[in-house]
Protein backbone atom coordinates (compact mmCIF):
# COMPACT_ATOMS: atom_id res chain seq x y z
CA UNK A 1 0.00 0.00 0.00
CA UNK A 2 1.50 3.58 -1.31
CA UNK A 3 1.73 6.34 0.82
CA UNK A 4 -1.29 8.01 -0.66
CA UNK A 5 -3.05 4.90 -0.32
CA UNK A 6 -2.96 4.85 3.03
CA UNK A 7 -3.78 8.48 3.57
CA UNK A 8 -6.83 7.94 1.54
CA UNK A 9 -8.05 4.55 3.52
CA UNK A 10 -7.15 6.53 7.09
CA UNK A 11 -9.13 9.63 5.99
CA UNK A 12 -11.77 7.02 4.69
CA UNK A 13 -12.40 5.68 8.02
CA UNK A 14 -12.40 8.78 9.98
CA UNK A 15 -15.38 10.01 7.74
CA UNK A 16 -17.42 7.02 8.03
CA UNK A 17 -16.65 6.92 11.90
CA UNK A 18 -17.86 10.55 12.24
CA UNK A 19 -20.96 9.76 10.12
CA UNK A 20 -21.61 6.85 12.56
CA UNK A 21 -21.11 9.38 15.61
CA UNK A 22 -23.59 12.10 14.03
CA UNK A 23 -25.90 9.27 13.27
CA UNK A 24 -25.68 7.96 17.40
CA UNK A 25 -26.44 11.45 18.54
CA UNK A 26 -29.10 12.48 15.91
CA UNK A 27 -30.84 9.06 17.16
CA UNK A 28 -30.09 9.99 21.24
CA UNK A 29 -31.55 13.82 21.13
CA UNK A 30 -34.43 12.28 19.21
CA UNK A 31 -34.94 9.96 22.45
CA UNK A 32 -34.27 12.61 24.84
CA UNK A 33 -37.31 14.99 22.84
CA UNK A 34 -39.55 12.44 20.98
CA UNK A 35 -42.32 15.19 21.05
CA UNK A 36 -39.81 18.16 19.26
CA UNK A 37 -37.68 15.60 16.80
CA UNK A 38 -39.99 12.50 16.42
CA UNK A 39 -39.74 9.20 17.36
CA UNK A 40 -36.27 7.96 16.98
CA UNK A 41 -37.23 4.86 14.06
CA UNK A 42 -33.73 3.40 12.59
CA UNK A 43 -33.84 3.82 8.23
CA UNK A 44 -34.46 3.34 5.71
CA UNK A 45 -33.87 -0.72 5.81
CA UNK A 46 -32.22 -2.19 2.68
CA UNK A 47 -32.79 -5.96 1.67
CA UNK A 48 -32.69 -7.97 -2.13
CA UNK A 49 -35.10 -8.66 -3.95
CA UNK A 50 -35.51 -11.06 -6.93
CA UNK A 51 -38.45 -11.22 -10.07
CA UNK A 52 -37.01 -13.27 -12.49
CA UNK A 53 -37.60 -17.54 -13.48
CA UNK A 54 -36.65 -18.72 -10.13
CA UNK A 55 -38.43 -16.49 -7.76
CA UNK A 56 -40.92 -13.66 -6.79
CA UNK A 57 -40.51 -11.51 -3.81
CA UNK A 58 -43.03 -11.23 -1.24
CA UNK A 59 -42.85 -8.08 1.77
CA UNK A 60 -44.63 -8.69 5.02
CA UNK A 61 -45.27 -6.44 8.16
CA UNK A 62 -46.79 -6.29 11.27
CA UNK A 63 -47.86 -3.40 13.63
CA UNK A 64 -45.29 -4.25 16.51
CA UNK A 65 -46.19 -1.69 18.35
CA UNK A 66 -49.17 -3.95 19.22
CA UNK A 67 -46.95 -6.26 20.84
CA UNK A 68 -45.65 -3.49 23.90
CA UNK A 69 -48.72 -1.55 24.22
CA UNK A 70 -51.79 -4.07 24.06
CA UNK A 71 -54.83 -1.33 24.37
CA UNK A 72 -53.51 1.43 22.40
CA UNK A 73 -54.40 2.25 19.10
CA UNK A 74 -51.78 3.19 17.34
CA UNK A 75 -51.05 2.65 13.24
CA UNK A 76 -47.71 2.38 11.36
CA UNK A 77 -46.62 3.24 8.14
CA UNK A 78 -44.63 1.65 5.96
CA UNK A 79 -42.97 3.23 3.17
CA UNK A 80 -41.38 0.93 0.30
CA UNK A 81 -39.38 1.88 -2.45
CA UNK A 82 -37.86 -0.54 -5.29
CA UNK A 83 -34.68 0.25 -7.45
CA UNK A 84 -33.43 -1.94 -10.39
CA UNK A 85 -29.83 -3.18 -10.52
CA UNK A 86 -28.71 -0.66 -12.13
CA UNK A 87 -29.97 2.00 -9.14
CA UNK A 88 -32.86 3.55 -10.97
CA UNK A 89 -35.80 4.37 -8.77
CA UNK A 90 -38.81 2.57 -9.82
CA UNK A 91 -41.37 3.35 -7.56
CA UNK A 92 -42.40 3.96 -4.02
CA UNK A 93 -45.51 4.02 -2.11
CA UNK A 94 -47.11 3.79 1.39
CA UNK A 95 -49.19 1.41 3.36
CA UNK A 96 -50.57 1.57 6.81
CA UNK A 97 -51.01 -0.78 9.41
CA UNK A 98 -53.67 -0.33 11.91
CA UNK A 99 -54.17 -1.81 15.90
CA UNK A 100 -52.91 -6.20 15.76
CA UNK A 101 -52.71 -5.83 11.39
CA UNK A 102 -50.33 -7.79 9.40
CA UNK A 103 -49.60 -6.96 5.58
CA UNK A 104 -48.12 -9.47 3.22
CA UNK A 105 -48.19 -8.52 -0.64
CA UNK A 106 -45.90 -8.91 -3.77
CA UNK A 107 -43.09 -6.18 -3.74
CA UNK A 108 -44.42 -4.89 -7.50
CA UNK A 109 -48.10 -4.48 -5.41
CA UNK A 110 -46.24 -2.50 -2.95
CA UNK A 111 -44.27 -0.23 -4.61
CA UNK A 112 -46.98 0.83 -7.18
CA UNK A 113 -44.39 -0.68 -10.32
CA UNK A 114 -43.15 -3.06 -12.23
CA UNK A 115 -39.71 -4.77 -10.81
CA UNK A 116 -36.26 -5.48 -12.43
CA UNK A 117 -35.16 -8.78 -12.34
CA UNK A 118 -33.16 -8.04 -9.36
CA UNK A 119 -32.26 -5.54 -7.39
CA UNK A 120 -32.99 -4.16 -4.17
CA UNK A 121 -35.73 -2.02 -1.74
CA UNK A 122 -35.76 0.06 1.42
CA UNK A 123 -38.27 -0.16 3.61
CA UNK A 124 -39.19 3.15 6.26
CA UNK A 125 -41.52 3.46 9.65
CA UNK A 126 -43.79 6.11 10.66
CA UNK A 127 -46.19 5.84 13.69
CA UNK A 128 -49.04 8.17 14.42
CA UNK A 129 -48.52 10.98 16.15
CA UNK A 130 -50.88 10.62 18.57
CA UNK A 131 -48.58 7.70 19.52
CA UNK A 132 -45.05 9.55 20.14
CA UNK A 133 -45.78 9.82 24.30
CA UNK A 134 -47.23 6.48 24.48
CA UNK A 135 -43.63 4.61 22.83
CA UNK A 136 -41.08 6.99 24.11
CA UNK A 137 -39.96 4.03 26.42
CA UNK A 138 -38.94 2.22 23.40
CA UNK A 139 -36.10 4.08 22.83
CA UNK A 140 -34.93 3.50 19.36
CA UNK A 141 -36.97 1.47 17.04
CA UNK A 142 -36.60 0.31 13.42
CA UNK A 143 -39.04 -1.37 10.97
CA UNK A 144 -40.01 -5.08 11.16
CA UNK A 145 -40.79 -6.90 8.33
CA UNK A 146 -39.75 -10.22 6.62
CA UNK A 147 -38.53 -10.13 2.94
CA UNK A 148 -39.82 -13.80 1.01
CA UNK A 149 -38.75 -15.10 -2.39
CA UNK A 150 -41.37 -17.54 -3.57
CA UNK A 151 -40.24 -20.29 -6.06
CA UNK A 152 -41.80 -19.80 -9.46
CA UNK A 153 -42.03 -23.46 -10.10
CA UNK A 154 -44.61 -25.96 -8.57
CA UNK A 155 -43.70 -28.40 -6.39
CA UNK A 156 -40.81 -26.47 -5.57
CA UNK A 157 -38.98 -25.90 -2.09
CA UNK A 158 -40.95 -23.46 0.84
CA UNK A 159 -40.10 -20.06 0.33
CA UNK A 160 -36.57 -18.78 1.28
CA UNK A 161 -37.07 -16.46 3.80
CA UNK A 162 -34.87 -13.22 5.14
CA UNK A 163 -34.94 -11.01 7.80
CA UNK A 164 -31.46 -9.57 8.49
CA UNK A 165 -31.85 -6.17 6.75
CA UNK A 166 -29.17 -3.66 7.14
CA UNK A 167 -29.57 0.25 7.03
CA UNK A 168 -29.35 2.42 3.64
CA UNK A 169 -27.01 5.29 3.49
CA UNK A 170 -28.49 8.36 1.49
CA UNK A 171 -25.04 9.50 0.99
CA UNK A 172 -21.84 8.15 -0.47
CA UNK A 173 -19.49 6.46 1.35
CA UNK A 174 -15.47 6.83 0.84
CA UNK A 175 -12.96 4.52 -0.50
CA UNK A 176 -12.47 2.09 2.63
CA UNK A 177 -11.42 -1.61 1.55
CA UNK A 178 -12.59 -4.24 3.69
CA UNK A 179 -12.68 -8.02 3.40
CA UNK A 180 -15.26 -10.66 4.28
CA UNK A 181 -14.90 -14.43 4.77
CA UNK A 182 -17.77 -16.66 4.57
CA UNK A 183 -18.07 -18.69 8.14
CA UNK A 184 -20.01 -21.68 6.05
CA UNK A 185 -18.33 -24.56 4.48
CA UNK A 186 -19.40 -24.97 0.81
CA UNK A 187 -19.02 -28.94 -0.19
CA UNK A 188 -19.72 -27.91 -4.67
CA UNK A 189 -20.04 -31.84 -4.94
CA UNK A 190 -23.77 -31.49 -3.44
CA UNK A 191 -24.41 -28.11 -5.26
CA UNK A 192 -25.62 -27.78 -9.21
CA UNK A 193 -24.94 -23.70 -9.25
CA UNK A 194 -24.41 -20.48 -7.60
CA UNK A 195 -26.03 -17.25 -8.03
CA UNK A 196 -24.19 -14.82 -5.70
CA UNK A 197 -25.87 -11.20 -4.95
CA UNK A 198 -24.25 -8.34 -4.19
CA UNK A 199 -25.86 -5.53 -2.54
CA UNK A 200 -25.00 -2.06 -2.61
CA UNK A 201 -26.81 0.13 -0.05
CA UNK A 202 -25.49 3.38 -0.51
CA UNK A 203 -25.27 6.08 -3.37
CA UNK A 204 -20.92 5.49 -4.10
CA UNK A 205 -20.13 2.59 -6.84
CA UNK A 206 -19.21 0.00 -5.35
CA UNK A 207 -16.27 -2.56 -6.97
CA UNK A 208 -14.61 -5.56 -5.40
CA UNK A 209 -13.92 -9.06 -5.59
CA UNK A 210 -15.43 -12.16 -5.23
CA UNK A 211 -13.42 -15.05 -4.65
CA UNK A 212 -13.54 -19.36 -3.31
CA UNK A 213 -10.57 -20.76 -2.07
CA UNK A 214 -9.68 -24.30 0.11
CA UNK A 215 -9.90 -24.37 3.51
CA UNK A 216 -6.35 -23.07 4.75
CA UNK A 217 -5.21 -21.80 1.60
CA UNK A 218 -4.18 -18.49 1.03
CA UNK A 219 -4.64 -18.63 -2.59
CA UNK A 220 -8.14 -18.19 -4.14
CA UNK A 221 -8.81 -21.11 -6.80
CA UNK A 222 -11.97 -19.14 -8.53
CA UNK A 223 -12.62 -15.55 -8.55
CA UNK A 224 -15.03 -12.55 -10.18
CA UNK A 225 -14.75 -9.17 -10.09
CA UNK A 226 -17.55 -6.95 -9.64
CA UNK A 227 -18.28 -3.50 -10.48
CA UNK A 228 -22.33 -2.51 -9.31
CA UNK A 229 -23.72 1.17 -9.39
CA UNK A 230 -25.00 3.51 -6.40
CA UNK A 231 -28.24 1.84 -5.12
CA UNK A 232 -27.59 -1.36 -7.63
CA UNK A 233 -27.31 -5.26 -7.24
CA UNK A 234 -24.39 -7.18 -8.94
CA UNK A 235 -24.97 -10.66 -9.54
CA UNK A 236 -22.80 -13.52 -10.30
CA UNK A 237 -23.20 -16.93 -11.64
CA UNK A 238 -21.08 -19.76 -10.90
CA UNK A 239 -21.26 -23.84 -12.10
CA UNK A 240 -18.80 -25.91 -9.76
CA UNK A 241 -18.42 -28.16 -12.37
CA UNK A 242 -17.29 -26.03 -14.86
CA UNK A 243 -13.95 -25.29 -12.08
CA UNK A 244 -12.80 -28.30 -12.68
CA UNK A 245 -11.85 -28.81 -8.93
CA UNK A 246 -12.02 -32.13 -6.75
CA UNK A 247 -15.80 -31.68 -5.56
CA UNK A 248 -15.87 -33.83 -2.51
CA UNK A 249 -13.22 -31.01 -0.78
CA UNK A 250 -14.36 -27.58 1.36
CA UNK A 251 -14.44 -24.75 -0.17
CA UNK A 252 -15.36 -21.04 1.33
CA UNK A 253 -16.51 -17.88 -0.02
CA UNK A 254 -15.03 -14.14 0.16
CA UNK A 255 -15.23 -11.03 -0.50
CA UNK A 256 -13.72 -7.63 -1.09
CA UNK A 257 -14.87 -4.45 -1.05
CA UNK A 258 -13.91 -0.97 -2.44
CA UNK A 259 -15.61 0.91 0.37
CA UNK A 260 -17.42 -0.43 4.02
CA UNK A 261 -21.10 -0.19 3.10
CA UNK A 262 -23.44 -1.30 5.16
CA UNK A 263 -24.44 -4.43 3.82
CA UNK A 264 -21.35 -6.35 3.61
CA UNK A 265 -22.51 -9.92 3.66
CA UNK A 266 -22.90 -11.36 -0.03
CA UNK A 267 -26.42 -13.12 -0.57
CA UNK A 268 -25.92 -16.90 -1.92
CA UNK A 269 -28.88 -18.98 -3.62
CA UNK A 270 -27.99 -22.73 -4.16
CA UNK A 271 -29.41 -24.46 -6.63
CA UNK A 272 -29.17 -28.72 -6.09
CA UNK A 273 -29.50 -31.68 -8.05
CA UNK A 274 -33.65 -32.06 -7.40
CA UNK A 275 -34.25 -28.55 -8.58
CA UNK A 276 -34.73 -26.78 -4.90
CA UNK A 277 -32.80 -23.34 -4.27
CA UNK A 278 -31.99 -22.04 -1.09
CA UNK A 279 -31.15 -18.98 0.16
CA UNK A 280 -29.53 -16.62 2.63
CA UNK A 281 -26.61 -14.39 3.78
CA UNK A 282 -23.58 -16.25 3.27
Amino acid sequence: MTAATDLRVRIGKAWIKAGREIERLGYRAKIAQPKLLGPAIRGPLVQLYRADADFTTEVGFVNYLTFYLLDADIGITVTATAYDRNGKRLGSDRHRLGRKQALQRPLEELVGAPLDSHGLFTIEAEYDAAAVDGIAFLGQTAPQFMTLFVPQAEGAAAPQILHSHKGFRRRGVPYSPCRWESPVIERLAAVEAYSIFVVNACRSRLAGRVELGGLGESTAIWRADYGVPACGVGRIDLQPTALGLPLDQPFRFACDFDRRTPHRKPILFRRFADGSITGNHS
